[in-house]
């Protein structure tokens, strides 16, 4: 083969491997703004007009665990000692009334 006609085929694969490199950069970076940001968040504790609402005495802490879609509390505990305050909501289990209290 030429010397010219390597050159051209080395060139055209240069030109296409970067043209395909740029593509997939692209699209990573594209599908990377899609996807939606976690925000990590302390405890959320209920205001007291919810407590109100509740009938739950004004002066005592409560963290809302749950909200339903409308942001109505569904779930909530009584915080009576620091210790009490849930981090980590997947380790919250459904209360069994035949456990004795820990």
């Amino acid at each position: 083969m030429p010397k010219n006609k390597k050159l051209l085929i080395f060139g055209l694969a240069l030109i296409i491997l970067i043209l395909a490199g740029i593509i997939i950069w692209k699209r990573s970076d594209s599908a990377n703004k899609l996807q939606p940001t976690l925000v990590e968040a302390g405890p959320e504790f209920m205001t007291d007009s919810e407590k109100t609402k509740l009938g739950i005495p004004a002066e005592l802490k409560i963290q809302t665990l749950r909200r339903d879609e409308i942001g109505e509390v569904t779930v909530y505990k009584i915080i009576r000692d620091e210790s009490d305050i849930v981090l980590d909501q997947t380790k919250i289990g459904p209360i069994n009334p035949d456990q004795p209290a820990q």
